[in-house]
């Protein structure tokens, strides 16, 4: 709450005979109103957002602080949904590729399907509305899988198992492994073999870009590790290696923390519990840092509202109750964008991008 807020706030309730009826409201910005010259590219059309309303300004809002992150924060990119589904993986490889990402935490939903599309398996669109039971019996007798309104080959996935396994057999990952190793060899195996595709893993290995995925074994990359251990008793897979390898990130940071939220669930409160882990460290004088360790920057799309409860509605704000955030009056910079981001980060990318510098123009 800004100060003018603040002051409207305390305010008593007068009776009407006694108001002082404004023509201006002072200390606060004006509405406008686009017209369709106003929009000519991705940035121009971000810039009339902010000064529209709700869920534009959000938009618009969440434009100017990742403008600011990208420019001066080391970014973790959190992902959970349909990132690879929806077709977003170019463009997060384009992110890394142009050192703007620094980690990534995903499900292991999004790294299994994006691994398919990188080793060339195809994804085919369905009418989701003409889909029943029936079809879906259909559609799993002949080997595929469905996301709403996209099906995958069971092929596809098939073959990434078997890459897993395959990696899992050579003795590269040891006697155990977190989800960053095993990524990092997937990303090198696909770089030599596939190089005619691209994606997350791709550009993360290019780049060193750690990949973690918290819920591993809730995936089909975690169901082919099991399929390999119900035969061997290693490499076992340690999730506190991942862990460790990330608040090592976090402490050795030479800027400020940047968190790039698209979805939300188990990688946004993994990736956001680093500043509560510090904490208890520090309380208990098991180590001593300079600062507390907290986001300073934090985007997040998602229509979680925040009355459910759970973590993907949870705001900035209350994330400050728990030692996450910087706030605001610190030097805090946060938006939060209610939307189904692949409605939306393709247009909040392109015009952030269009001001921190220059793209080369479409087909």
């Amino acid at each position: 709450m800004n100060s003018r807020t603040a002051q409207l706030a305390h305010a008593q309730m007068l009776l009407p005979e006694d108001r002082k009826i404004a023509s201006h409201m002072r200390g606060f910005e004006q509405t406008r109103a686009p017209r369709l010259r106003d929009l000519c590219g991705a940035d121009d059309i971000l810039g009339c957002m902010s000064k529209m309303t709700t869920g534009a300004s959000s938009l618009g809002r969440a434009a100017e602080v990742l403008t600011d992150m990208l420019r001066s924060a080391q970014i973790v990119l959190t992902l959970s949904g349909v990132a690879s589904v929806g077709k977003l993986d170019y463009i997060i490889a384009e992110l890394i590729d142009m050192g703007f990402i620094k980690a990534v935490v995903a499900t292991g939903a999004v790294i299994t399907h994006g691994c398919s599309h990188e080793m060339g398996g195809k994804m085919f669109h369905i009418d989701e509305e003409q889909v029943d039971q029936g079809v879906d019996v259909g559609l799993y007798n002949r080997g595929l899988n469905r996301v709403f309104d996209t099906v995958e080959l069971e092929k596809s996935l098939e073959d990434t198992g078997d890459l897993v396994c395959d990696i899992l057999r050579s003795g590269v990952m040891g006697d155990c492994f977190g989800s960053f190793e095993l990524h990092c060899e997937m990303g090198k195996y696909l770089n030599k073999h596939c190089p005619h595709e691209d994606g997350i893993l791709h550009a993360a290995a290019r780049k060193k870009v750690p990949v973690f995925v918290p819920a591993f074994t809730d995936s089909e990359i975690g169901l082919a590790v099991m399929r390999y251990l119900f035969e061997e008793d290693e490499p076992f897979y340690d999730g506190f290696r991942d862990f460790k390898e990330y608040a090592d990130w976090a402490k050795n940071a030479t800027k400020p923390l940047g968190i790039l939220t698209l979805g939300g669930g188990v990688p946004r409160n993994w990736a956001q519990q680093i500043g509560p882990y510090f904490d208890t460290l520090t309380d208990r004088k098991m180590i001593e840092l300079p600062k507390p360790i907290r986001f300073q920057y934090a985007v997040r799309i998602c229509p979680e509202v925040t009355n459910w409860g759970g973590l993907s509605g949870c705001t900035y704000s209350e994330g400050i109750s728990w030692g996450k955030f910087i706030p605001e009056k610190e030097g805090g910079k946060f938006a939060e964008v209610y939307a189904d981001y692949t409605h939306v980060f393709p247009l909040l990318i392109r015009g952030v991008m269009e001001r921190v510098r220059p793209m080369p123009q479409g087909r």
